[in-house]
């Protein structure tokens, strides 16, 4: 979704389908089943499919610009680009849909990215062996900005799924199990920056599906995605 103008984009079939904020149709692609979509420079739509990284005016649907990439998954869109992970290496995509490699991040068997904040990638790479099962317990979270100047990996939180809910004022709020609290599910607070755990907040009895929710000024509303209760939590740091 596109929030200032509450545009919905999405893969349909073989079809991409942009959507106005009541929920008629802006226009419509065939581009082929498999494709993905995200929104990057310029606030356009940046659809990957078949090999290819194509460009849409977000507005008209008109192609911009397309480009080969090395692979078409595991992009994140922001407005300075689309980024991956390709063979360890971080990739940046331009809005002219040229891809660039940055920078080498490290020998890990597999690389995801979540999040991006002021410059800064957030994301989990996985530590375990290329030849057995993967097994999320190796998981572990990274930071690193995209001049690959500074960087940071936490090994205190197992990641729960969908780990990254909100970045608030260089914060980080990550949804995991607490390596060194038996396991314990728990709302980190992490600095975007260092990757130091500025807090932590026991979710049990008060989620087990969690919704997370960030006001400017810090305070964390907390629910039960299968209940109407909500909590709000002021954190200690």
């Amino acid at each position: 979704m596109d929030w200032p103008s509450g545009e919905v984009f999405e893969a349909v079939g073989e079809s991409i389908l942009a959507l106005r904020p009541d929920g008629r149709e802006l226009w419509h692609k065939a581009i082929g089943a498999g494709s993905t979509v995200s929104l990057g420079p310029g606030r356009d739509l940046y659809v990957g499919n078949n090999g290819e990284v194509i460009r849409f005016d977000r507005e008209t649907g008109v192609e911009i610009c397309r480009a080969p990439v090395e692979s078409v998954a595991g992009w994140i869109g922001t407005a300075d680009g689309l980024f991956s992970v390709i063979n360890g290496t971080l990739r940046q995509l331009s809005g002219s849909c040229a891809s660039t490699a940055l920078f080498t991040l490290g020998d890990a068997t597999g690389y995801s990215l979540h999040a991006y904040n002021n410059g800064r990638i957030f994301g989990f790479e996985d530590r375990g062996s290329r030849t057995q099962p993967y097994d999320a317990m190796l998981d572990r979270l990274f930071g690193v900005s995209i001049d690959g100047r500074s960087g940071w990996r936490q090994d205190q939180i197992l990641p729960a799924a969908l780990p990254i809910r909100a970045i608030v004022n260089g914060v980080l709020y990550v949804l995991g199990l607490d390596r060194d609290d038996a396991l314990k599910q728990k709302l980190f607070l992490i600095s975007a920056v260092t990757g130091d755990v500025l807090d932590r907040i026991e979710v049990a009895g008060l989620c087990q599906s969690c919704g997370v929710a960030v006001s400017n000024a810090g305070t964390i509303y907390l629910n039960d995605l299968r209940s109407t209760t909500v909590f709000q939590i002021q954190p200690q740091y």
